[in-house]
């Protein structure tokens, strides 16, 4: 595609972006070319903003063009890995845990004794 048409749907994508926001009543700032921010509060009430950033991905370096649903496939698996490896490490920690009691209760014993 060329930069011109780049250009305009994404110019496209940040209008309907800004309008849905103010549609929700939102104030939405318009900062740079493809970015918007709305101001905010967060729980502790401070003040924050939430970005939107709308860009048009070239792809990768080596020619292959960007591809949302395989960018998706990937981001799931590598969700799924680290929920995995969560899981061993927890259950490492838990079987430590049980073995570092069963030791402190047979010193117990032993000083008892």
């Amino acid at each position: 595609m060329s930069k011109k048409l780049d250009d305009a749907l994404r110019e496209k994508w940040v209008k309907l972006t800004k309008e849905w926001l103010e549609s929700i009543d939102e104030e939405a700032i318009k900062y740079k070319t493809n970015e918007i921010c709305i101001p905010t509060v967060d729980e502790a009430g401070n003040d924050k903003y939430v970005q939107f950033v709308i860009k048009i991905p070239k792809g990768s370096r080596d020619g292959e063009e960007f591809d949302g649903y395989s960018m998706r496939e990937e981001y799931e698996i590598k969700l799924k890995e680290k929920a995995e490896k969560e899981k061993k490490a927890a259950e490492a920690k838990a079987k430590k845990i049980e073995r570092d009691k069963k030791i402190r209760e047979k010193k117990t014993k032993e000083k008892e004794e």
